[in-house]
C-alpha cells in the first residue's frame, strides 16, 4: 500500500464508522457466523467520493469494515468491484 493510503485501524474505524446522511446506495450482508455489517456511499463523477460502514460482531468484523471502507474510498465504482473476500 502506497505510504500516501496508510492510516492505522484505530483511524480507519473511527474515519469509516457510521451511516452517511444522504447516500446514493446502501448495502447489508450477514456473514455465516451472523455478524452482519452494512455499508452507504455516496458517488460523484463515476467515483465513491464518501463511503461508511455499521458493523455488528467481532473484532475482526469491525476492522474488516474499516479496511474495506478505507480501501473504497475515492476508488472509481468499477475499481470498487475488484475488492474481493480474498483482499
Amino acid at each position: 500500500m502506497p505510504l500516501d493510503r496508510q492510516i492505522s485501524m484505530e483511524e480507519a474505524a473511527i474515519k469509516y464508522s457510521g451511516e452517511l446522511d444522504k447516500p446514493d446506495g446502501i448495502s447489508d450482508v450477514t456473514g455465516p457466523c451472523g455478524d452482519k455489517m452494512g455499508f452507504s456511499l455516496v458517488v460523484s463523477q463515476g467515483r465513491i467520493s464518501a463511503i461508511k460502514f455499521r458493523a455488528t460482531g467481532c473484532s475482526v468484523t469491525q476492522a474488516c469494515g474499516a479496511v474495506v471502507a478505507f480501501t473504497a474510498d475515492q476508488l472509481s465504482l468499477s475499481e470498487a468491484l475488484f475488492i474481493s473476500q480474498g483482499y
